[in-house]
């Protein structure tokens, strides 16, 4: 396209719009226009659970995700609370991520209902002769906006920028079904009256800190200087400091099909649970269900991640990436455990949630007609694993499990 500088980068970020709670309310008419909240313990019903999603007719009243699930039914009593149904979501993200690679090579998902697009190499093909990059942006929202909502009946919000912190920012005005821009020259004066916890990375604790120096808005923290960042937040102060002057150089990472999925599984407790035996058995039920799906699948993990949170809702995780890939559930169980006994050893305390998941997925590996003989263990986990497999296809998830020793 003419005229157009190749220095020009446009970058989106899409978020679907409380994106739990409003595939309920497409799937159960009846959940229309009322508060719902997605989450709580096993059944959704949990009195211990915590809020995964909150429609925006809950919004209204205070409730929000991470929020335990009693407080929020105390904020607004008349909620209707749904559980997770994760397959469900998981499935239409896979529809949204589609769109996005319809249009741009360059996609890398943030979460299960959240990416970033770097549509900059596709602008010369929705363009016309010396067309604003950013105008030519804006119109690619609009049609991936479109087709979200024609695919999957759901809405979309859409920041428009020419980098990574300043599209998700965009995304975030005129939720829901939002469609913004912030152009590098508006940038100073959008963000000066933003309060500082609205720059990435920078947490309660250091906006906390901040507010002790009288520093509450983006306009204040330039003005605090950069050497005073530097000086009490060392490299994240020079990061802030970036940031609040509409920078930011990190580009948009394209991540395959394999790279951004993950399969996981995690339980809430009805009372907090302090037992190791008891915590050891919960978790290894978890890898059970999460390494039948992977081999469901054909696929083959090579991270593993452990999710642990405390009874005060500290929340912690514990990750280890394999030297080669597996579908042996002793393997991963040997792996995950090794996880949880190292976090019971450094953390004192009763566990309120326990997780796993498995990610960094290897295409399978075509067989070599000379390759040496598998080791026996893994011999031995692999007739385990299809033995335990064909009994719950025949009988149910809950006909058999292992004993924690594997």
């Amino acid at each position: 396209m003419a005229g157009l500088r190749v220095t020009t980068r446009v970058i989106l970020h899409m978020d679907m719009d409380a994106f739990f709670a409003a595939v309920e309310q497409r799937d159960f008419p009846e959940l229309r226009g009322q508060p719902v909240l997605v989450g709580g313990g096993r059944g959704g019903e949990g009195k211990r659970g915590v809020v995964t999603t909150a429609s925006y007719e809950a919004r209204v009243f205070g409730c929000k995700s991470a929020m335990p699930m009693a407080q929020a039914r105390r904020l607004c009593p008349q909620a209707i609370v749904r559980p997770v149904r994760m397959g469900v979501y998981a499935e239409i993200s896979d529809q949204v991520m589609k769109v996005l690679e319809e249009i741009s090579p360059v996609v890398q998902p943030v979460s299960i209902d959240e990416a970033f697009v770097d549509v900059t190499p596709v602008l010369h093909l929705n363009g016309k002769g010396d067309e604003d990059p950013f105008a030519i942006g804006m119109r690619i929202g609009r049609e991936i906006k479109q087709r979200v909502r024609e695919r999957t009946q759901l809405a979309a919000s859409i920041g428009v920028a020419g980098n990574k912190s300043l599209a998700k920012l965009a995304s975030d005005f005129g939720k829901p079904d939002g469609l913004h821009l912030i152009r590098p020259e508006d940038a100073m004066e959008t963000l000066g009256p933003m309060q500082v916890g609205a720059l990435y990375t920078l947490g309660p604790k250091a906006a906390a800190k901040l507010g002790a120096f009288g520093v509450r808005t983006i306009a204040d923290l330039r003005g605090f200087g950069k050497d005073a960042l530097c000086r009490n937040f060392g490299e994240s102060g020079e990061w802030w400091w970036e940031l609040a002057h509409g920078r930011d150089d990190r580009m948009v990472e394209a991540a395959d099909e394999h790279d951004r999925k993950s399969i996981g599984k995690e339980r809430t407790f009805s009372d907090d649970i302090g037992d190791a035996v008891k915590l050891r058995a919960i978790l290894l039920g978890e890898v059970e269900d999460v390494m039948r799906t992977a081999r469901q699948k054909g696929m083959k993990p090579k991270r593993i991640t452990v999710k642990l949170r405390l009874s005060d809702f500290r929340t912690f995780t514990r990750s280890l990436t394999r030297e080669k890939p597996t579908d042996v559930t002793a393997e991963v169980w040997a792996d995950a455990l090794g996880l949880l006994n190292g976090f019971l050893g450094e953390k004192k305390g009763r566990l309120r949630l326990i997780g796993v998941s498995v990610s960094n997925f290897d295409e399978p590996e075509q067989q070599e007609l000379f390759a040496p003989p598998a080791a026996v263990a893994e011999v031995r986990g692999r007739k385990v694993d299809a033995a335990a497999d064909a009994v719950v296809k025949k009988f149910g998830r809950g006909a058999i499990r292992r004993g924690g020793g594997m």
